[in-house]
């Protein structure tokens, strides 16, 4: 998304070992060597308290702190040691400068605050964000159409905000459905096992197929996309700002990427609540709908046949994505009969198009 700089002086230094430290005792280092580095503010705390566990995850662990003088929260994230993990977290703290300055001070939509990057331990240290995720605050209003399409329109509000930090231009379709990921996902030995349960996929698959022609001539909007835009990953802070986490940076694309990942959690949750009204242009309570009118621009005007066929590729995705992970646990079988009922409904929708069309 945005690169490092190539000049800085520690830009050839190379990452290191401390994935051998425990989770406490690399936060530790990251901290100690911050406070040596010559951009650290001068009125920088030492007096750091951990506030719980550090949170170990599959690419990064994250610990958070609070200063007992200032009171000051913060976050160090230290990326996981793989081939990327240091230039990861270099184009980390980039990006999160980058956006933090283009604040939209009017809207309040922003990311977290970037204090410092310590690239030999892999480490970014940045604000930690007190507040509300949008997956909790939707939770609440499953069952009022007003509240919850007001914070769906802070949602897209806020991805329409991060998507015009870059040029914004229109493109066509043709060689960024990454098509080709789900196909190549259907022929892993991991999936091929699950297939042998579900033969449903390899005719959603086909069905796919045949729906990728409808929208390749479709011209989109680019951007650099967030890549992992979900409820759980923007927050209300208790201020009302809009804040977005955990963005990976996948580069330009297609924004339709960005909101159809939102949408596909979205329309999950509303699924398990009994409240589905993905497929009902009609409905007064269509939360696509509501999306796509606050993001504004093209993808407001988007062809609903159109948006349907794009809808249907990412339930697609998401379906062979949650096959590989977590097998046997129940959340993980909750999940998956949701989305295989959702991918159902929609290949029903696809093919009733499709023939449609002369």
């Amino acid at each position: 998304m945005i690169d490092a700089w190539s000049s800085n002086p520690e830009s050839d230094v190379h990452p290191g070992s401390n994935d051998a430290l425990s989770p406490t005792a690399a936060r530790d280092a990251v901290l100690r060597e911050f406070r040596q580095q010559d951009d650290c503010p001068a009125d920088w705390p030492d007096d750091w308290l951990p506030l719980g566990t550090p949170m170990v995850r599959r690419e990064s662990t994250v610990c958070r702190l609070r200063s007992a003088s200032t009171a000051k929260a913060i976050c160090v994230k230290i990326v996981h040691l793989k081939p990327s993990g240091w230039e990861n977290s270099g184009s980390l703290y980039a990006a999160l400068r980058h956006y933090h300055a283009g604040t939209d001070h009017e809207n309040g939509y922003t990311v977290p605050e970037p204090y410092g990057w310590v690239p030999r331990r892999r480490a970014v240290i940045m604000e930690w964000v007190d507040g509300r995720n949008f997956n909790q605050i939707l939770k609440r209003e499953w069952f009022s159409p007003r509240k919850r399409h007001e914070s769906i329109r802070k949602a897209a509000g806020w991805l329409r905000w991060f998507h015009e930090q870059s040029v914004v231009e229109p493109s066509n379709l043709k060689k960024r459905l990454k098509f080709k990921n789900i196909e190549t996902a259907f022929e892993t030995p991991v999936v091929e096992a699950a297939k042998a349960h579900d033969p449903k996929l390899r005719e959603y698959l086909e069905i796919a197929r045949k729906a990728a022609k409808g929208v390749r001539t479709t011209k989109m909007e680019l951007a650099d996309l967030h890549g992992d835009f979900k409820p759980t990953n923007l927050l209300v802070s208790s201020s009302g700002t809009v804040v977005g986490i955990d963005f990976k940076g996948e580069g330009r694309g297609a924004v339709v990427h960005d909101i159809c990942r939102f949408l596909c959690d979205l329309d999950f949750h509303r699924n398990v609540v009994g409240r589905s009204f993905a497929l009902d242009a009609r409905s007064p309570a269509n939360d696509f709908e509501v999306f796509l009118n606050a993001y504004g621009g093209p993808m407001a005007g988007l062809d609903q046949q159109v948006f349907t066929y794009l809808y249907f590729l990412t339930t697609l995705r998401g379906l062979v994505h949650q096959r590989k992970k977590f097998p046997g646990k129940v959340a993980f079988r909750i999940r998956q009969a949701v989305v295989r009922s959702l991918a159902k409904r929609l290949s029903c929708e696809v093919s009733r198009t499709l023939l449609a069309v002369p």
